[in-house]
């Protein structure tokens, strides 16, 4: 007597294998669409990758009132969102520093935010990475205005632009 169990599995198997051989198939036809670009095209080019990273949002809390540099009462979630970023902020500024000083370490796993930025900054020599800085020109934000352009000095002493 035949077991049920093993045509069952089978069938599993026979369609898992019939998935496996359409993906085969879609890759080799990749792959030779690739080539041909490489081949045939007077400028080949297959893409790139462009990454926005929004690091606003950057918060300076007095912590004895719970009141934010623009003078609005601040929640806990306000407080923890402004604590996480900030904290993401200084993981970036300690990557790019560890970079524009040739350090062997770069501390990439010191937040979610380095870690997914990381194949941007360790990636090819024809690539490039860019910061495009905020800043305000009233007299009371003198000092973040002044942190920021630190921040972006850092980035052009790293090889961004």
């Amino acid at each position: 007597m035949l077991n049920p169990n093993h045509t069952i599995n089978q069938e599993r198997i026979n369609a898992a294998e019939a998935i496996k051989r359409e993906y085969k198939e879609r890759m080799e036809l990749a792959k030779a669409k690739v080539q041909e670009i490489f081949t045939n095209s007077q400028h080949p080019c297959l893409g790139g990758k462009f990454m926005f990273v929004n690091l606003a949002g950057s918060e300076y809390y007095d912590q004895k009132s719970s009141t934010s540099a623009a003078g609005s009462k601040q929640t806990a979630k306000d407080k923890q969102e402004g604590q996480q970023i900030n904290s993401d902020l200084f993981a970036l500024k300690e990557v790019i520093r560890a970079r524009s000083s040739n350090q062997a370490r770069i501390p990439f796993r010191s937040s979610p935010l380095t870690m997914v930025l990381r194949e941007h900054f360790l990636g090819s020599e024809d690539g490039f990475s860019a910061m495009i800085l905020t800043v305000s020109p009233a007299a009371d934000q003198y000092a973040a205005t002044m942190n920021t352009v630190k921040y972006g000095n850092l980035v052009t002493m790293a090889g961004g632009s």
